[in-house]
């Protein structure tokens, strides 16, 4: 197995078993956990989704990414 996905109530059971999250995650929190090397890391995938979904469907006065 090289990685797994990880949804709520479990996000938060889990989280301490991470060796590294994502740095641009921390806030976000995770929804995916890869294991490379021995080493469990966390990932957010929903987050780039929906930020991409923004950057798509907004007009470019009204997108999230000025603003951040």
């Amino acid at each position: 197995m090289t990685g797994l996905n990880v949804t709520i109530p479990y996000k938060e059971q889990v989280f301490k078993y991470l060796d590294e999250v994502d740095g641009s995650q921390k806030n976000w929190g995770f929804n995916v956990i890869k294991i490379k090397d021995g080493k469990l890391q966390g990932f957010n995938t929903d987050s780039d989704a929906f930020f991409e979904t923004i950057e798509k469907w907004l007009p470019e006065e009204n997108k999230l990414s000025a603003l951040i």
